[in-house]
Formats: structure tokens, C-alpha cells, sequence
């Protein structure tokens, strides 16, 4: 079906949607561009038109105008946009910051190692390698986010969970099971917050070449009995016991996508504990 919308598209390409790529520029030309208009076309653009969407960054809009008129209108009103958070640009996070404040569709990516600020530390981000092998190993899970992003409503963001708060704090109406209700919500959002913070500080830039230990990328599909998020709580307490370092963790509706570090027997213990759950691997390098 994917490949068939993708076929009508290149034959209709008028009929495509926009999905606005938030992402950082750099001058043409600069590596940041390279990395960015690379990112796009090899993997972004591609999945996006299996769902009858085109990558539209903001320097291939060529109507005549304003431009910064022009991105905050695609921030604004396209049904989909992705951001790029890698290098954490300003503009880019305030594009983000905006999407947000409309409570509109948003999937957010990133360089693995980038280290994302505290209040956005637990949105769900996809985490990818710049290089090849990163561009085929991204694009099953960037693919399950499109398609769970254009089934399901907005329901949680930094924006709107402060919004949220600040009414149940305001409320008059507060009873006590809401009150207890809401502080256990917010020490569980805390605690995670703080657990992915603390992760992502933690991680080494790179492993010594003359070191057993290798960096590695496995893409696994949840058996029936599992979802994304569940899969996702497994491979953390998996990993802690077989003694592999969690690099990076994410979750698309089914599918999930670990980046982590190991020697040959931790690793090899690692995937005996998780293929034990029924669970199937997609794409690895190891």
C-alpha cells in the first residue's frame, strides 16, 4: 500500500501534502547544510511520500514573500512536520516551541549523542547515525512515527502538559484523589526525565578502536503481546542486566530501535534475552 501511494505520488506530485522540516541550515554549502539536505533527501523525503507528503525544508520555498513569514505559517498549518533538533539551533527549537503552542503534529529526530535539553528530555525522539548504515536503520522507525503521527490526536507536549497543570493547580474544584492523582503523575514525569538526562550525559562521544567494546544498532518489531512502550521498558532492564550500555532508546507504535555499546559476550547475551520475549529483529549490524 506504502509503495503504491508512493508510485501515485511521483505520478501526481501536485497531490502531495507539505510537512514542514524544521531542521538546522547553515550556509550553502557548509557541512551542516550537507548533513541536513542529506538527511532529507535519503531518508525523510522517501517515507514521507509513502504517506502522500513532501519534505519541504525552509530553503527550497521559493514563493515570493517573507520568509520567516512563510516558515511560521508551514509551522503553523501543515498537518505533519518534522524537526531536526541535532546541534540544537535557536531558531530551531523556537520553531518547535511554536508547533507546540499550536498543539499540532510533531516528530522530532536527532543526531545520536545530541544531548536534549531537560524540558524536552522525555519526548519521544528518534536518534540516528549520520552515515549510511544510520540512514537504513532510521527509516523503518522513522516510518512507524509518520504512520502512528497521522492516526492519533496531539494529547501531550511540554506546552500543553504546563497548560494542563497550571489549570489543575488553579482549580478550585481539586478534590483529593485528583490532588494525589496529579503529584504521583508528576514525580513519575520527573523521574523519567531525570533517567534520560542523566543517560544521555553520560554517553562517551566514541569507543577506543582498540577496545572489544563496539557501538552497535539493532531495530526490533514487538511480539503480539507487546507494544512499542512496553518493549521499550524491557530492552532498559535488559540491558542493565546483561551489562550493555543503552545508548539510545526509540519507540514508534511497532517498532523499536536501540543504540547501544557491548562487548561480543554481553552483546550475545543481550539478544538471547530479548529474542526469549518472541520478539523479531529487523535490521541489526552485529
Amino acid at each position: 500500500m506504502a509503495k503504491q501511494k508512493e508510485q501515485e505520488a511521483e505520478e501526481n506530485p501536485a497531490e502531495l501534502k507539505d510537512c514542514f522540516i524544521i531542521t538546522p541550515i547553515g550556509g550553502l554549502g557548509s557541512e551542516t547544510f550537507k548533513k541536513a539536505d542529506g538527511l532529507i533527501k535519503s531518508v525523510i523525503d522517501p517515507v514521507l511520500r509513502e504517506f502522500g507528503f513532501k519534505a519541504v525544508p525552509a530553503y527550497l520555498i521559493s514563493v515570493g514573500g517573507s520568509i520567516t513569514k512563510q516558515v511560521i505559517e508551514h509551522v503553523i498549518n501543515d498537518e505533519l512536520v518534522i524537526a531536526n533538533l541535532t546541534g540544537l539551533n535557536p531558531n530551531v527549537m523556537y520553531e518547535l516551541a511554536l508547533r507546540h503552542a499550536y498543539k499540532k503534529k510533531v516528530i522530532t529526530m536527532a543526531e545520536t549523542d545530541t544531548k536534549l535539553p531537560f524540558d524536552i528530555s522525555d519526548q519521544r525522539t528518534i536518534f540516528y547515525e549520520d552515515n549510511l548504515f544510520g540512514s537504513t536503520t532510521v527509516i523503518p522507525v522513522l516510518r512507524e512515527y509518520i504512520r502512528e503521527a497521522i492516526a492519533s490526536e496531539v494529547t501531550s507536549n511540554p506546552v500543553i502538559d504546563s497548560i494542563k497543570e497550571a489549570a489543575v493547580i488553579n482549580s478550585s474544584n481539586l478534590k483529593e484523589n485528583d490532588t494525589i492523582k496529579y503529584l504521583l503523575t508528576r514525580f513519575d514525569r520527573l523521574e523519567r526525565s531525570l533517567d534520560l538526562y542523566n543517560r544521555n550525559t553520560d554517553i562517551k562521544p566514541s569507543v577506543n578502536a582498540n577496545s572489544s567494546v563496539r557501538r552497535k544498532t539493532a531495530t526490533f518489531k514487538p511480539p503480539v503481546d507487546f507494544d512499542g512502550d512496553s518493549l521499550h521498558s524491557k530492552v532498559l532492564e535488559i540491558g542493565k542486566q546483561t551489562g550493555v550500555k543503552i545508548m539510545s532508546l526509540q519507540t514508534g507504535l511497532d517498532v523499536v530501535s536501540v543504540n547501544f555499546e557491548a562487548d561480543e559476550v554481553a552483546k550475545d547475551r543481550f539478544f538471547k534475552e530479548i529474542f526469549n520475549l518472541g520478539v523479531r529483529s529487523i535490521t541489526n549490524d552485529v
